[in-house]
This record gives structure tokens, C-alpha cells and sequence, in this order.
């Protein structure tokens, strides 16, 4: 009676994930109900048969040996994008700046230099905002003095008329992790079109060679 309640709730969590949860993100989101719910099969189909269990150990190989496979190149797109857009900001042009996929770009970053997450994972004003237009770009970074935006173009069809594309980081080769290959640099209403092209064209001959990028001289 015991393990029928157990195996239960299991069923129940795994349709609850299924109804209400994520999936995705590189197998982040599901794995632990999938972990979970994988241990108790084993477990169930173990009890029916215990000689077949080497088996039922090999069905999580075939379902996760692509991510497993993947790992170097996956690790690397975040190398070779999101740790050159954080390399830029603290070692290029150390001032406010918004962005729309946080994580390595802010991690450990200098207190002092504000990050304004346009997506909204870090910031509760952009995750209330449903409808990201040009007029709402404009002002957000202008309120938070960020004169450089770091987005995906995808993301944002509608980049305010004030603001000037200076480059785009290109993602070269295999892409995995990040959402898109390219990573567009604006110099938003309050930003120095001039002295973002003038850092990034320091910065640009310390990219990796899985990274290349385009700058706008007009």
C-alpha cells in the first residue's frame, strides 16, 4: 500500500510538471522531475524484473547522451559570447548598461555599475511589463542612465529611433546555449555612440577565435 501511495505521487508530480512546468532550456527545467520519476521506474520495473534492471539503467544514457555530447561546445557559446560581453563592460566601458540575457555578463561585476535586466529576471519594473515598445526602451534606460543596451534584435523588433547600433558580437560556428548568435550594441538616448565604438575597437582583437565582431563606423 505504501509504495502505491509513493509511486502516486510521482505519477502526480510528473503530470503536474507536464500541465504547469517548463521544458527546455537545455534539459534544465524538467531534469529533476525526470530524475525523480526515472529512479522510481527503475525501481518499479526492477521489483518486476530484477534481471532485466541493467537495461532499464541504459534508457537515461540514450534519452541525455546528446546534452552529455554537447557539453564542450555548449560551455563554449557562453565563452565565447556571454563572457566577451562581461569582458567588455568591466574591462572596456565600466559604466550602467541594460541587457537582456543576465548571467555571466553581471556576474561579479563592480558594485557601482548599475545593470538594468530589460527581460526582467533581475529587475521586478521590466517583468511587469508586458508590452516592451521603442517608447518603453527609451525611457527605462534613460531613468537609469544605461547609455549601452546589449540585446538579442529578435528579442526587441522595436528599438527606440534614438537609439544608434554600433556593433554585433557574432557567435561563430555550432550554436547550443545561447538564444541567438548574434548580440546587438546600442548606444541608447543617454549613450556615447563615439566612445562605445572607440572601446569596443580596443576590445575587439582580444576576441576568441569562435567570436567575431562587426562595428558601425556611421
Amino acid at each position: 500500500g505504501s509504495r502505491r501511495w509513493a509511486y502516486g505521487g510521482v505519477l502526480l508530480g510528473l503530470m503536474l510538471h507536464i500541465v504547469l512546468g517548463k521544458f527546455g532550456g537545455y534539459w534544465r527545467y524538467e531534469i529533476y522531475m525526470l530524475a525523480f520519476s526515472g529512479i522510481a521506474a527503475v525501481w518499479a520495473l526492477a521489483e518486476i524484473s530484477p534481471r532485466h534492471l541493467p537495461f532499464f539503467l541504459l534508457v537515461p544514457v540514450f534519452v541525455y547522451y546528446p546534452a552529455v555530447a554537447q557539453v564542450p561546445v555548449a560551455v563554449d557559446n557562453i565563452y565565447q559570447q556571454q563572457y566577451q560581453m562581461h569582458r567588455f563592460v568591466t574591462e572596456h566601458y565600466r559604466k550602467s548598461f541594460a541587457v537582456n540575457d543576465l548571467g555571466w555578463v553581471s556576474y561579479q561585476l563592480d558594485p557601482h555599475i548599475y545593470v538594468l535586466d530589460l527581460w526582467g529576471l533581475a529587475s521586478n519594473e521590466a517583468v511587469r511589463q508586458n508590452v516592451k515598445s521603442a517608447a518603453w526602451l527609451d525611457d527605462i534606460t534613460r531613468r537609469h542612465g544605461a547609455g549601452l543596451a546589449m540585446i538579442y534584435d529578435e528579442w526587441f523588433p522595436d528599438v527606440p529611433a534614438t537609439w544608434k547600433k554600433v556593433a554585433v558580437l557574432h557567435l561563430n560556428g555550432i550554436r547550443y546555449t545561447p538564444p541567438s548568435e548574434n548580440v546587438a550594441f546600442y548606444a541608447t538616448a543617454v549613450g556615447d555612440k563615439a566612445e562605445i565604438a572607440r572601446k569596443l575597437e580596443a576590445f575587439r582583437p582580444s576576441l576568441p577565435s569562435g567570436s567575431s565582431m562587426t562595428i558601425y563606423r556611421q
